[in-house]
């Protein structure tokens, strides 16, 4: 779990905010200007080294800088930074991927060849890395999780479905119908965010 202290600017009042590594990273991502204005943000502490990094290692330096906080290292959050500028890799941000989470459960809940509300009962949810995300479709009445796990551009980089004898419980004819509505909607929308990535290079050279 990873600590972030929201300190008031106006008064000595602070509060810790703790959350997973990833959903503090949605956290952070999230945060508006007039939150800025009104509090300090700094990422404090986490239950081990790996999760600090691996959650101020997202951010880019410009939005979340090494500052000192009551004599100790700490990474505070900048106010002004545009949030497509926010994350470390360039492309797909948090706000388009949550969008895409939600097309993705519609996508879902649209397919009735089987299982009549077998569909509607399924989950979706968001893992954020420093260098991928995970989408993961959950199956309420078994073990059953769909991994997909995509670059910042879209680029596939896995597929895989836990546990590996899942068929027993959920058709292989469902799992492929799922595995390609949901590469065709990421597969639309690839071309903008390569050329995203491919143009934020060229400018940083």
């Amino acid at each position: 779990m990873v600590t972030i202290i929201k300190k008031s600017k106006r008064s000595i009042r602070a509060n810790k905010v703790v959350l997973s590594a990833s959903d503090a990273k949605k956290f952070l991502f999230q945060l508006e200007d007039k939150d800025l204005n009104i509090d300090d943000y700094i990422v404090f502490s986490a239950d081990t080294q790996d999760e600090y990094i691996d959650v101020v290692g997202f951010f880019s330096p410009s939005f979340l800088p090494t500052q000192a906080y009551e004599g100790f290292d700490a990474h505070v959050v900048q106010k002004d930074i545009a949030k497509d500028r926010r994350m470390r890799q360039t492309g797909a941000t948090i706000t388009a991927i949550e969008n895409f989470k939600v097309k993705i459960q519609k996508l879902l809940m649209k397919m009735t060849d089987f299982y009549d509300d077998f569909t509607i009962q399924l989950s979706v949810t968001t893992e954020y890395n420093i260098d991928s995300f995970v989408i993961t479709i959950i199956f309420p009445f078994s073990e059953a999780k769909m991994r997909f796990t995509y670059a910042y551009d879209l680029q596939m980089l896995d597929a895989s479905i836990v546990p590996m004898n899942v068929e027993k419980d959920i058709p292989a004819l469902v799992l492929a119908n799922i595995t390609k509505k949901v590469n065709a909607l990421f597969n639309k929308q690839r071309y903008y965010y390569k050329k995203k990535v491919e143009n934020n290079a060229k400018t940083e050279n």
